[in-house]
């Protein structure tokens, strides 16, 4: 027997119908905390992207500290061949390897800083846009059920 046969389907339809308020009051929390979010973009926008930006380089930066300190703890524990040790090589060489993806990043900010604040801008502005004309959130849902009602006509 197939696994999508008619009881199947059936019991899958039942199922939204007896979920259908459940699903609608999930869509309504979801369009609120949209606007909310909307509304703290407008105002911490560039605040949260730089946080953000800092945080991956504080991230980064203590990552590659606690690399160099596990391949000194090892250093210390095993002695004068340490440097044949793997897992010395793997935290030493790894250490290096996140400073240098930290070094690379913190080039990349400094020479896109201005993108980035183009960027803060664009959501900002998108932010007042969909706040100025809410009803913009609408037109994605609009034009499936407008792309559905017309399959569903010609198919027939």
């Amino acid at each position: 027997a197939s696994t999508l046969d008619a009881g199947a389907w059936a019991e899958g339809f039942s199922s939204l119908q007896r979920a259908r308020w459940i699903i609608l009051a999930s869509c309504f929390v979801a369009i609120v905390i949209a606007f909310v979010y909307l509304a703290l973009m407008r105002c911490l926008a560039g605040p949260i992207t730089w946080f953000a930006v800092f945080a991956i380089l504080v991230g980064l930066l203590l990552g590659g500290y606690f690399l160099m300190s596990a391949a000194g703890n090892y250093k210390e524990s095993i002695g004068a061949d340490y440097s044949s040790n793997i897992n010395w090589k793997m935290t030493f060489y790894g250490g290096i390897a996140v400073f240098v993806v930290a070094a690379i990043y913190l080039l990349v900010v400094i020479f896109m800083c201005k993108k980035i604040n183009v960027a803060i801008k664009c959501v900002q502005l998108a932010g007042e846009a969909l706040g100025d004309a809410p009803f913009l959130i609408f037109t994605p849902l609009f034009t499936t059920v407008l792309g559905i009602t017309t399959f569903a006509l010609w198919s027939v």
